[in-house]
């Protein structure tokens, strides 16, 4: 499994999954909405790698230590003076 970019991690906070097959239904059911084509990319980007990994490579791996940057992310998007 490749490790997520800097992008494909903010895209992946956006959803508030916290299980592999719930993210990646979240993902699929906005895709129709994307009309960004790099968006629509990055997406493709982040299934294709959700969907090569294991449950428990995701629970207890790459994106399990990224629990830090996901506050991080929870907290700017929260924030009112910061546009996404």
């Amino acid at each position: 499994m490749g490790k997520f970019t800097v992008e494909e991690v903010n895209l992946m906070c956006v959803f508030e999954g916290q299980d592999r097959k719930g993210m990646i239904a979240d993902i699929k059911n906005v895709i129709p909405h994307i009309q960004d084509s790099e968006m629509l990319e990055l997406a493709g980007q982040v299934l294709g790698k959700l969907e090569n990994m294991s449950d428990e490579e995701f629970a207890g791996g790459y994106w399990n230590r990224q629990r830090k940057y996901r506050k991080w992310c929870w907290y700017y998007s929260t924030r009112n003076d910061i546009i996404f």
